[in-house]
């Protein structure tokens, strides 16, 4: 059982950089996200994906810089 002192709370932010800087996800590699996502909200997992889908076939970049044509 875990005390209420002893958790520590971390934004979304802390937790996807704490994961970065343990090489668990990158910007070219999301499948660790993803399965904790389909774990813990498959209705944003779902959301997701449906994005995902309508930016490949708008030949959109989704990943990294999403206009490669600017800086």
């Amino acid at each position: 059982m875990y005390h209420m002192s002893t958790l520590s709370f971390k934004s979304t932010l802390e937790v996807f950089s704490a994961m970065e800087s343990k090489d668990l996800l990158s910007s070219s590699d999301l499948s660790r996200l993803e399965k904790l996502l389909r774990q813990v909200s498959p209705v944003l997992m779902k959301d997701i994906q449906q994005f995902k889908a309508s930016q490949c076939k708008r030949g959109a970049h989704f990943l990294g810089n999403p206009n490669p044509n600017r800086p």
